[in-house]
Formats: C-alpha cells, sequence, structure tokens
C-alpha cells in the first residue's frame, strides 16, 4: 500500500463501519478533546456548527479511503483554510490541532476493526494523516506567505 492509495477492501470496509459506528459520538468527543489544545477555539462554535465541520472531515476522510480521488479534499482546502486563518489560527495551531485529532481518532476506530486487520488499519491511517499533515501544512505556509 503506497501513501494517497485506498487500503484493501476488506480494510476499507471495517475502517468505513468503525467511522460510522463513531460518528453520532464525534462532536461530544471534540469538545471533550479540545482540552488537549491550548489555542481550541471550539467553545466559540455550535453543536451544529461542529457538525458542518465533521461532515466536510468525514467527506474527505471517505473520499480517501476511495483511493486517488481529491476533490474532496481541493474544495476543503481552498474554502475553508483561508477563512481559519482569518480567525487567527496559524499552520503550527493547525497541525498541532490535526495531530490531536488524528490520534484520537485512531485511538477510537482501532479498537472496532477486527484484530486481523488492525495493523493494516493502522497503516493506511498514518499514512492518510501524514500525508493530510503535509499538505495542509503546505497549503496554510502558503497562504500565510502570501498575506505576509
Amino acid at each position: 500500500m503506497s501513501a494517497g492509495s485506498a487500503p484493501a477492501e476488506h480494510v476499507r470496509v471495517e475502517i468505513e463501519r468503525a467511522f460510522r459506528e463513531l460518528r453520532p459520538e464525534m462532536v461530544s468527543n471534540a469538545r471533550k478533546d479540545a482540552d488537549l489544545d491550548p489555542v481550541s477555539r471550539i467553545a466559540d462554535f455550535s453543536d451544529a456548527e461542529i457538525e458542518q465541520f465533521l461532515n466536510a472531515y468525514e467527506a474527505l476522510f471517505h473520499e480517501a479511503l476511495a483511493g486517488e480521488d481529491r476533490a474532496t479534499r481541493e474544495l476543503i482546502f481552498e474554502t475553508a483554510l483561508p477563512p481559519i486563518l482569518e480567525l487567527g489560527q496559524t499552520s503550527l495551531d493547525m497541525i498541532r490541532g490535526n495531530t490531536i485529532s488524528a490520534v484520537m481518532l485512531t485511538h477510537r476506530l482501532l479498537p472496532l476493526i477486527s484484530p486481523e486487520n488492525r495493523d493494516e488499519a493502522a497503516r493506511w491511517l498514518a499514512g492518510f494523516y501524514g500525508n493530510y499533515a503535509y499538505e495542509l501544512t503546505e497549503r496554510v505556509q502558503a497562504l500565510e506567505a502570501e498575506r505576509g
């Protein structure tokens, strides 16, 4: 499995199922985990607004699970990053927040994956999060440079 590729079908199905099982708890988990980020702005958002963020992330996550298509990721990066920067977030803030989210989601997802598929699921998640962090940093740093 190369970085950016979809996992084997049987692993993809398990990751999707585990994500669906966790999805109803994601707003409350996000609020609970906010104390891990010293500059979290989650208290500024309603549950409905957090649901919108989660809907976008869910679409991006499932797109990556399916393979090489990037339309959703591109749309989210183009539309969401400038307003996030306007709120005062920096590239470092975003990487810290995304790392916290990635670790906590992985912690919650992996126990729901069958033991025989857990390692492959963890490897896919690590590649996904690594690529996402790289691209996020690249995009945000470019936007920061444009703003001077």
